[in-house]
């Protein structure tokens, strides 16, 4: 057993114990399959036991007839390397058979339990760790033989990502098996608070077709030590529906997400809405919106990649009147070193991320800008308008407040330098006093009494 194992999985295998009744059960105790080439270097698979009842005497009629099989404590080690390759044996490809003679003998299974079951996953290139504990699956045979209907359930799933450890609770599921589909019913899921519901249907026949409809609740504060930046506050209830569909060589869907109210520390977002179609090769942002701030933002896009690289994208960016003073208080918790009403539109398309690939166009306005320091009262600036411009590696910004009219140009390099030169265009000396306390403010915060 052992040596026709390993020559199908090309790596070490060790079975304990073998006992029972050759006419009616058997079991078979320690099953280990080697992570990679010898058991020294690690485990795959490790099988406390299997349990095995059947007829031998249904042999008669050309069927082998197993009433049972229980499988218990499971453990699976799965590993991603940093070159996002999976520690799965492949398979040794088994001796081709005549097709024109067809056997008439048959294997007929009624019952499958899974007892105890573990599973953890580890992804080297972005550390993160999956531990499914406390499986159990029970796998039932309809009136048909070739029909099945079963359950399974999870203890736990627990995830470190980012440094950060979760864990998920009350894992269950309900399915159907027949020779045409699998149905999948009543999925749940929770994480603290949140729940997700799912249910999907694949049809396994000539054209293979999957439905799935997922349904979230999400409470934001769950998941608030996985955002990139983690916030001391972070709350809100996300509704999120999914649903994928189509032909499995072609997969598409859609998300569905609605956000009425979110805190992010002190700043108020309302309506935060978005919906985004996929296929296995595009991304399409039909919408992201918020108010927040006496403004809002809306933003839309597309992706697309070929190979599984990025091979080109486009987006649109719209900002209408947002308070800068009241969104960086909000975050923050302090006074703002500028202030003003920030309205802009930006179009963003290229074909790779990194310099010298991105197109940008658009321009920003604020109005009612003044510079903010303390013990010092805020200096005016006024209505500031500015033209972006940026077309591989050459950048143009064209900067208008009153008479003063900054132009930069310039170049990003590959490696990301940047070169610019400017022109400075004021026409009179009390737009050269203004523009010269301004250039210091900004430069020296902290500095109370400027030069003259």
């Amino acid at each position: 057993m052992e040596s026709k194992l390993e020559e199908r999985l090309g790596r070490e295998v060790s079975v304990g114990r073998v006992s029972g009744n050759v006419f009616k059960n058997i079991r078979i105790a320690d099953v280990s399959i080697a992570k990679e080439d010898k058991l020294s270097d690690g485990e795959f698979v490790n099988i406390a036991c299997i349990k095995a009842e059947y007829s031998l005497f249904s042999l008669l009629r050309w069927n082998f007839v197993v009433k049972s099989i229980e499988i218990i404590r499971p453990q699976i080690w799965l590993e991603r390397n940093e070159e996002g390759k999976l520690n799965i044996p492949e398979m040794a490809a088994a001796e081709e058979k005549d097709e024109e003679k067809t056997s008439r003998f048959s294997v007929l299974v009624s019952n499958i339990d899974i007892f105890s079951g573990t599973v953890m996953f580890e992804d080297k290139g972005s550390s993160t760790h999956l531990a499914i504990i406390g499986i159990e699956s029970k796998l039932k045979g309809k009136s048909s033989i070739t029909e099945y209907s079963g359950e399974i359930s999870v203890q736990d799933i627990g995830i470190t990502a980012r440094g950060v450890s979760k864990t998920m609770s009350d894992a269950k599921a309900s399915f159907d098996m027949s020779e045409g589909s699998i149905v999948l019913s009543d999925f749940q899921l929770r994480l603290g608070q949140s729940h997700l519901q799912a249910s999907a249907e694949v049809s396994t026949g000539d054209v293979r077709k999957i439905y799935a409809e997922i349904k979230s609740r999400l409470f934001l504060e769950d998941i608030k030590e996985f955002v990139a930046t983690p916030a001391p506050r972070l709350d809100g209830i996300a509704d999120i529906y999914v649903v994928i569909s189509d032909e499995t060589a072609d997969i598409g869907g859609a998300c569905m997400l609605s956000i009425p109210i979110m805190n992010v520390n002190d700043l108020e977002i309302r309506n935060v809405d978005a919906e985004v179609k996929f296929t296995p090769n595009t991304i399409h942002l039909t919408y992201l919106s918020a108010e927040l701030a006496e403004g809002g933002v809306r933003i839309s896009g597309e992706a697309q990649r070929d190979n599984g690289q990025l091979s080109r994208y486009d987006a649109e960016l719209k900002v209408d009147n947002l308070n800068i003073a009241e969104i960086m208080a909000g975050l923050n918790g302090a006074d703002a070193p500028v202030s003003g009403n920030l309205s802009c539109q930006f179009s963003v398309k290229g074909t790779e991320l990194r310099p010298g690939k991105v197109d940008i166009d658009g321009h920003l306005s604020m109005l009612d800008t003044q510079l903010n320091r303390q013990e010092s009262s805020p200096m005016a600036i006024g209505d500031v308008e500015a033209k972006l411009s940026v077309k591989g590696e050459a950048i143009a910004l064209d900067i208008f407040r009153g008479k003063t009219h900054v132009d930069l140009k310039g170049t990003l390099n590959k490696d990301g330098k940047l070169d610019l030169h400017t022109e400075l265009d004021v026409p009179d000396v009390e737009e050269i006093a203004l523009s010269h306390d301004l250039l210091y403010r900004i430069a020296y915060p902290d500095v109370r009494k400027f030069p003259s």
